[in-house]
């Protein structure tokens, strides 16, 4: 609620009779200190909170259609202004008396009246009486009930996953435009400068670079079996590893082992990750000297942290000790065994 400013004239007493033209009203106070009441009528209906709008969504499961339904609160807003003039005549209207304002609609409301404290009012600094006159300024906002509504139609649109890998896994197996052959153990592998390349910067330098391999159609392959070379091109084109189902266990981790070199060689950092989290799952006895001496070989911290935790906190040290693998870790690579000691003695002390 506003005033309009300027200085105050007049007198602050107050006097007067009751009248008998309305009754006192019980529901307001005396008014010996007030002049004017603000009334709002059929407010029972109105939700006095702040207005806001929540879009819920309910998700059931990766299956389920999802739906929606909407909270809406809205609100209106009006300003009525109420002119009195010859102000300091209705100074002696009465105890319970006031001035009644005409009635205005706010959002289906009636809203009517005004009630101020006069010593507000008729104070001279506040000077909101003018020329005996005063304008007040009222601002009425309503809040009306808030509804629920559902939102129909379908919210989502469906994207297919990505099938980038089987279309790269396609190109390898039709051979399609390859423009260089691998071979490797006896066998032929067609594949594709390019994408070779952009995979690796091993394979790059040796493509594309001053290497003999640059200018040739035909690469041999050393130092390698056909299947874990079928393997890395597998991973190269659609960064997934084959299935090997026909593999025992002995047989998948020998495999995995050298996979992991291969990854090594030609700096393919995800796939030996990927190899180390395979084999850190078949870890026992028998086999956790063999594989820390490969972690150790081929520069991959996080499968020899793995290995070394194992035999200091399993209790098999014994049993690790006894293996072939242990031996030749000892003969290979016995700097790591300063490592495996230092932890096993850190144990012995917490």
């Amino acid at each position: 609620m506003t005033f309009s400013k300027s200085s105050y004239k007049g007198s602050n007493e107050t006097s007067g009779e009751p009248s008998s033209g309305s009754p006192p009203n019980p529901n307001f106070p005396s008014l010996g200190s007030h002049l004017f009441t603000f009334v709002l009528r059929d407010l029972a209906a109105a939700v006095v909170r702040r207005s806001h709008s929540v879009l819920l969504l309910t998700r059931m499961g990766s299956e389920s259609k999802k739906t929606a339904s909407r909270h809406t609160t809205e609100a209106d807003t009006g300003t009525h202004a109420f002119e009195i003039v010859g102000y300091t005549l209705k100074k002696g209207i009465g105890v319970s008396k006031f001035i009644r304002s005409g009635t205005f609609t706010v959002g289906g409301i009636d809203c009517l009246s005004f009630q101020i404290e006069r010593s507000e009012l008729e104070a001279k600094s506040a000077g909101y009486i003018v020329n005996n006159g005063l304008t007040i300024e009222c601002r009425v906002t309503v809040i009306k009930e808030s509804q629920v509504s559902d939102i129909t139609g379908d919210l989502e649109i469906e994207v297919p996953p990505s099938d980038l890998s089987d279309h790269f896994g396609k190109l390898l197996l039709e051979e399609e435009r390859a423009d260089v052959t691998f071979s490797v153990g006896g066998e032929n592998f067609p594949a594709h400068r390019t994408v070779l390349a952009t995979r690796s910067p091993v394979l790059k330098a040796e493509l594309y670079g001053h290497m003999k391999e640059r200018r040739a159609r035909r690469v041999t392959g050393e130092d390698m079996q056909p299947e874990v070379f079928k393997a890395l091109l597998q991973f190269i084109y659609t960064d997934s590893l084959p299935d090997w189902d026909d593999l025992d266990v002995d047989g998948y981790c020998e495999i995995l082992r050298h996979l992991l070199v291969a990854a090594d060689r030609y700096a393919l950092d995800r796939l030996k990750l990927l190899c180390a989290s395979l084999l850190v799952k078949y870890l026992d006895a028998d086999t956790v000297a063999t594989t820390l001496a490969l972690a150790d070989q081929h520069n991959c911290e996080k499968l020899k942290d793995v290995c070394i935790e194992f035999m200091t906190s399993s209790g098999e040290m014994e049993a690790v000790v006894a293996t072939h693998g242990y031996a030749n870790l000892k003969r290979t690579c016995p700097s790591i065994l300063v490592d495996v000691l230092e932890k096993i003695s850190r144990c012995r002390k917490t």
